[in-house]
């Protein structure tokens, strides 16, 4: 998962549509002040656990990772 993460580049501005098509289907999508926070994660004990999230304006577009974790 923490691949097609980095091959997103700097995605900043880019539709989150867009970012989900590529990654695949958040774990979970909530509400915050300023649009949504759109969370990828899958918890193991030891490798393959990670955490990517994205926080996403009112328009839809990416403003930024707010976490990223990969083991």
């Amino acid at each position: 998962m923490s691949r097609k993460f980095v091959k997103l580049g700097n995605i900043r501005g880019m539709p989150i549509d867009e970012i989900v098509r590529r990654v695949g289907t958040p774990s979970s999508i909530s509400s915050t002040a300023d649009g949504q926070l759109y969370q990828w994660i899958k918890a193991r004990a030891f490798f393959g656990s990670y955490h990517y999230a994205i926080s996403v304006d009112a328009e839809g577009n990416a403003i930024g990772f707010t976490h990223q974790f990969s083991k």
